[in-house]
Formats: structure tokens, C-alpha cells, sequence
């Protein structure tokens, strides 16, 4: 039980951390198909 109070935070802050990273990825990715699709240029994409 001590093993998962302590891992437990641990996970929950990685956890965190990769939910931002993902959402910036799609974020990013929405904002590439959109430039393609207005045929404007990507380089405006951060």
C-alpha cells in the first residue's frame, strides 16, 4: 500500500504533463491541416 501512495502523485504528475504535450501536438496538427487547406503557408504553425 505505501508503494502506491507514493507512485501514486508521481503518476498523476506525468500524467499531467503528457496531457499538455498532447494537446499542443493536436492543436498544432489542427492548425498545419488548416493551413494546407487554405493553401497559406505552414511557417505561422507553433
Amino acid at each position: 500500500m505505501g508503494t502506491l501512495a507514493i507512485d501514486q502523485p508521481v503518476t498523476a504528475k506525468l500524467y499531467g504533463e503528457l496531457a499538455v504535450r498532447f494537446n499542443a501536438l493536436r492543436q498544432f496538427t489542427r492548425c498545419l491541416i488548416t493551413q494546407t487547406n487554405t493553401h497559406q503557408t505552414p511557417e505561422t504553425c507553433k
